[in-house]
């Protein structure tokens, strides 16, 4: 195969659905990469797409597969109704896989956990992680999957002391009863899915959990099976100093 200057490749713009369905498309600019390259078995597009711009309408193959690589910029794949994502890891995801990660857990000093305040909720779900550590690292991982009672320590004591807030974390006379009741064996993460419901517009990154049988706050059930019982117990929380 040639290698190929895409400089003199010729560029398209637009694309040929009729209208009214051209439109989402109408700006696009697509070079035809295989053409140039000699390809007469599949075919391979470069394409430009200014935000808002669709690639295509929704179609499907019926023999044959459709890859998508991105070079730059982000990038949303439309099925299942509008409700399916495409995944790019940022971090810690280099070689497609979670040794990383996992060499990080491994030192007992690490407190695994995920907060931006929120910043980036329309990109990540900051929430979906407690979860994803207890299902994966403590259960599906397998040979080398982790000691569940030291996930849990991570995930509550040695987070409050580190806050400074030594009146939770642990199950004692005296303490917080912040506890979740967990069917550790149905623990999973939902598909994630896309609300429109902040001001000006703004979206979030929603993704439910199965599996957590109750949740208490202060003692009372605010929780079941994924439902909110009404109970609203908490309140603003404030660090105290520690010794």
């Amino acid at each position: 195969m040639p290698k190929i200057n895409i400089d003199v490749v010729p560029k398209r713009q637009g694309s040929g659905y009729p209208s009214p369905f051209d439109a989402p498309c109408a700006e696009r600019v697509r070079q035809r990469l295989g053409n140039a390259g000699g390809l007469a078995d599949f075919g391979v597009n470069l394409m430009r797409l200014p935000p808002g711009n669709w690639s295509s309408q929704r179609h499907w193959h019926s023999a044959e597969d459709e890859f998508v690589y991105m070079l730059d910029g982000e990038l949303m794949l439309i099925e299942d109704g509008g409700r399916g994502f495409i995944f790019a890891c940022i971090v810690n995801y280099a070689n497609y896989d979670l040794e990383p990660v996992k060499e990080m857990y491994a030192r007992q000093h690490v407190i695994p956990g995920l907060s931006d305040g929120g910043a980036h909720v329309a990109f990540i779900s900051d929430a979906s992680f407690p979860t994803f550590l207890f299902s994966y690292w403590g259960r599906d991982r397998g040979a080398d999957r982790m000691d569940i009672p030291d996930l849990v320590r991570r995930q509550t004591r040695e987070p409050a002391r580190f806050a400074g807030l030594p009146d939770r974390g642990v199950l004692a006379p005296g303490m917080k009863a912040d506890i979740n009741v967990i069917d550790f064996a149905n623990l999973a993460l939902e598909r994630p899915q896309m609300v429109v419901d902040l001001p000006a517009g703004g979206r979030r990154l929603l993704q439910k959990a199965r599996g957590y049988a109750a949740t208490l706050k202060a003692g009372q059930i605010t929780y079941r099976n994924g439902v909110a019982t009404g109970a609203l117990p908490g309140g603003l929380v404030r660090s105290q100093p520690t010794m």
